[in-house]
């Protein structure tokens, strides 16, 4: 299990992942390993890690954000969580001159 500091807004979103998994006979995560897969092209094997998710589009990117947990014995667990990463605006305008004398009005 694994909770997100943020699951949405406008990129580049930077997301730190808090790291909930327990290993049931031991009780502690300190010696587990893990593997994320952050879905953007980019994975750790830190407990808590901090990722980047950008948008070049101009529709919401989700990405799927994978967590494999393993304990000492080898068993593993997988969890999922979604991310979504808003476009950014595009800032536009015209003028219906572009030159003129001065004082020159638009």
């Amino acid at each position: 299990m694994f909770s997100v500091s943020d699951s949405i807004d406008c990129g580049p979103l930077s997301v730190q992942f808090n790291n909930s998994s327990t290993p049931f006979d031991t009780g502690t995560i300190a010696i587990m390993s893990f593997v994320w897969d952050f879905a953007n092209g980019f994975s750790s094997v830190q407990p808590q890690p901090l990722a980047v998710f950008n948008n070049l589009s101009t529709i919401d990117t989700v990405y799927q954000v994978k967590l494999i947990a393993a304990s000492e014995h080898g068993c593993r667990d997988t969890a999922t969580h979604s991310i979504r990463v808003k476009p950014k605006p595009i800032a536009s305008f015209t003028t219906n001159k572009n030159d003129g004398c001065g004082p020159f009005e638009v």
